[in-house]
């Protein structure tokens, strides 16, 4: 989440506001904030199985990422 914010923090442009839209995201986020973590019991049913997946160190000069420019990460993120 964190990232997220961040992102649109550094690319996109501060917006009007409009309190109609933010009570409907704030009414649906209530709704579904108690609901059941299907997320979270499936890594929990996981993490009890005895033939879990497990960490591996990586090297980072064997791993190959991209460079790439402020601008690519707004184009990746938020299109042309």
């Amino acid at each position: 989440m964190k990232i997220v914010c961040a992102l649109i923090n550094a690319f996109k442009k501060t917006s009007n506001i409009d309190t109609e839209n933010d009570r409907k995201w704030a009414a649906q986020i209530l709704r579904v904030r108690d609901r059941e973590n299907q997320l979270q019991q499936r890594l929990e049913r996981i993490n009890r199985n005895k033939n879990k997946p497990h960490w591996k160190k990586y090297d980072a000069k064997t791993v190959i990422f991209p460079t790439l420019t402020e601008e690519d990460v707004e184009d990746i993120c938020f299109g042309k």
